[in-house]
């Protein structure tokens, strides 16, 4: 085992629901965060485009200008709040979300920083008596579970916190299977770490398993999933395809490879591996 000190700080759900006020400070921030120019020297990570601006509606009046155009005033008058963004239909339909960044962002300002519960879709058509297609850039969220039980409405699952961090120690389970049987993946080759290797891959599995324990951001946390899978995919990958006649095709082969694997994680395979992603994603449409 590498020698291994961690500086990843603690981090925890809040107790108490946030104000709207807040609440509209904070997708303030997270529009900034997904419209700013990235940093020329990351990599680019699985985001989304950046149409996902939140909108938030606090009032029907402002909701009725809207193209939603939804009538729910007695959502309102609970104390709900409702957030008009793309990234909703990714909620709803848990459909090409698990490894986009802005997702995740978008997850952490709602679920750990501000600490209100997006409503179930069907649940929120159901009660307010709406069309279930104007609901599908929209967000319903509700400040306690007080609020949700006196209007009777279901919360949706991915509002627990544990659940999202779940769907992350799936991955997190699934790479140290990898680490463990000398492969990534399925089917690929058998390899033998040296001492460079297995420190490296000792020193990222660790890594991981302390940004869970810690509830860090996981929009950082897949960061690192993603820099790990890319390493473990073309490692294993290489080995296969690279000859000592290869030497002048080896630049195209790692093109191309890495426009196909840079986010490929296999789940079908290893279903006993992942059963939250299994039970709450549609793995088909990450």
């Amino acid at each position: 085992m590498v020698v291994w000190h961690s500086t990843v700080r603690s981090r925890s759900c809040v107790t108490s629901p946030s104000s709207v006020d807040v609440m509209c400070q904070m997708f303030d921030e997270f529009n900034y965060l997904i419209t700013r120019k990235p940093d020329r020297f990351s990599c680019p990570v699985y985001d989304s485009k950046n149409d996902n601006i939140v909108t938030v509606f606090t009032s029907t009046s402002s909701l009725a200008k809207s193209k939603n155009a939804l009538s729910c005033p007695l959502f309102f008058d609970c104390g709900g709040l409702l957030i008009s963004t793309s990234l909703a239909a990714k909620w709803h339909n848990r459909q090409h979300f698990l490894l986009d960044v802005n997702f995740w962002r978008l997850w952490d300002f709602i679920v750990m920083r501000a600490g209100w519960y997006v409503v179930d879709i069907s649940s929120f058509v159901s009660w307010c008596k709406c069309d279930v297609d104007q609901c599908a850039t929209v967000l319903p969220l509700l400040p306690s579970l007080a609020v949700v039980e006196q209007i009777g409405v279901a919360v949706d699952s991915l509002s627990n916190h544990s659940l999202g961090y779940g769907l992350f120690r799936d991955i997190h389970c699934l790479f140290k299977h990898f680490v463990s049987n000398d492969q990534w993946g399925v089917g690929s080759k058998t390899l033998k770490f040296d001492s460079k290797t297995s420190a490296y891959l000792d020193y990222q599995v660790n890594l991981l398993d302390k940004m869970l324990f810690r509830l860090s951001q996981p929009a950082d946390i897949l960061h690192v999933m993603l820099d790990l899978n890319q390493w473990g995919v073309c490692n294993y990958s290489l080995a296969s395809y690279v000859t000592h006649d290869s030497e002048y095709e080896l630049p195209s082969i790692v093109t191309h490879m890495m426009l196909v694997i840079r986010y490929s994680l296999v789940f079908s395979n290893t279903a006993t591996h992942c059963s939250n992603i299994i039970k709450y994603c549609n793995i088909h449409h990450i």
